[in-house]
């Protein structure tokens, strides 16, 4: 896939019109950081679709040949409860993917030569035995259809009682790899923010859509969740309608911070090993890095107002930022987003083929995905006049983008996972909210 420039969506954080002067002015940042300042604009503003139209590619254009995937069956190799729910699961991993087309399990011919004439090219049997005391056995083996030797791949993962979806997902992941030879993304959290009621709580999503749960507590107003050291999960929040300050899941005390300010935005570095922080100070808002430990933070940013930072898998930061004209997405200091055009939510996906920048931008009322190399060149647009789509969040295995969007076409507004050159789109839960990360569980 040859990609072009592309530009990211806002990152507002709506607030409870209830808040004291802190609060208020923590939404006046955001708004101020995911839009143009006032009188900024040029005299005659162009038509948004004119601008994007100009500089990126549509995804669609160019793609005539028919997306050709591998064909798998998926089966139960026993007659039990456990083992139909491991199909499930695996099935839906497989399907949500976008490596695979999964075929139904029923009627299943009684060989594999049979699936062969069904049009599968693999089958994929799996089973949950009893294990010692509680353990269950997740055991799977794949095979070529043309091929009645020994299976292709076979796999075996002990599943702890209350781990029976992550132990399955692991399974997939395992597929996945012998199939593609990089290992799937299932084993793995999505965690977001979702506003209701004046409240915004911090929420965690297994990546096939099971198990949406809140993690950070109700008085508070939670910003920009993040995956760090041994996976676990921080994030910035007001209490009490004071400063954003960090905090990790289920903690009472707030990490102490140095400069002080109030934090709008942090991320990890894949290997966790450092943090970069968008922190309140002098007017402004500056990205700041340092070790995971977030001690030794230094300024890194240009923008007067530098938000949603990401770090690619080279080291390189990207922001979205904001001063005299619109927010844009900068890389390493250097705006990349098409001049003109609001973008925001800079994320970096691992692919196989090269790192890609994906962000959103703002067209009127509607908002769109771009996917880039890693440098901001060649975006290429990746949704398109379907409603909001923003807060782009990449798997851990770099091929697939999940996103919110607002779309009232096809499956509805939700949560959606597609592939990184934006197709195969599939909605895995209604929820709608911001700031989506996607990380790897240890």
């Amino acid at each position: 896939m040859r990609l072009t420039k592309r530009p990211r969506a806002s990152q507002r954080a709506p607030l409870s019109p209830r808040v004291s002067w802190r609060a208020r002015a923590c939404a006046l940042l955001l708004a101020l950081a995911a839009a143009s300042p006032a009188g900024a604009a040029p005299a005659e503003e162009r038509d948004p679709e004119d601008i994007l139209g100009e500089l990126v590619v549509a995804a669609t254009r160019g793609h005539t040949a028919v997306l050709r995937l591998p064909k798998i069956a998926v089966l139960a190799g026993a007659a039990e409860a456990s083992s139909d729910r491991l199909r499930d699961i695996i099935a839906r991993d497989l399907e949500l993917s976008g490596e695979f087309d999964v075929l139904p399990e029923a009627p299943a011919p009684s060989d594999l030569a049979g699936w062969r004439a069904a049009g599968a090219e693999y089958l994929l049997t799996v089973d949950a035995r009893a294990g010692a005391g509680e353990v269950l056995e997740l055991a799977a083996a794949l095979h070529a259809t043309d091929d009645a030797s020994a299976p292709l791949f076979e796999a075996a993962r002990p599943a702890q009682p209350g781990e029976f979806r992550l132990a399955a997902h692991r399974v997939a992941d395992a597929v996945i790899g012998a199939v593609t030879g990089y290992s799937g993304p299932f084993a793995s959290q999505l965690t977001y923010v979702v506003t209701r009621d004046g409240a915004r709580r911090v929420y965690t999503i297994d990546p096939d859509g099971y198990r949406p749960r809140a993690r950070s507590p109700e008085g508070q107003l939670a910003l920009s969740p993040a995956y760090g050291p041994d996976g676990a999960l921080y994030y910035a929040a007001s209490v009490n309608h004071g400063a954003y300050r960090v905090y990790t899941a289920g903690a009472d005390a707030p990490i102490q911070l140095e400069p002080r300010g109030s934090v709008y935005g942090l991320t990890f570095t894949e290997d966790r090993r450092r943090v970069a922080v968008s922190i309140a100070t002098g007017g402004g808002v500056t990205v700041f890095v340092g070790p995971s430990d977030f001690s030794e933070l230094a300024p890194v940013s240009r923008a007067p107002l530098a938000m949603h930072p990401a770090f690619s898998p080279k080291g390189g930061l990207a922001y979205a930022g904001s001063g005299r004209g619109r927010q844009r997405v900068y890389v390493d200091g250097k705006p990349v987003s098409p001049a003109g055009l609001t973008a925001s939510a800079p994320v970096f996906c691992r692919h196989p083929d090269g790192a890609r920048l994906v962000y959103g931008v703002e067209l009127g009322a509607r908002e769109d995905l771009l996917v880039a190399d890693d440098r901001g060149r060649e975006p290429v647009r990746l949704t398109r006049e379907q409603g909001r789509n923003r807060y782009p969040a990449c798997s851990p295995d770099g091929r697939l983008i999940a996103f919110f969007s607002t779309r009232t076409t096809g499956e509805g507004p939700g949560l959606y996972v597609m592939r990184v050159d934006g197709r195969r789109p599939r909605k895995i839960s209604s929820a709608l909210g911001d700031t989506l990360r996607w990380s790897r569980l240890p």
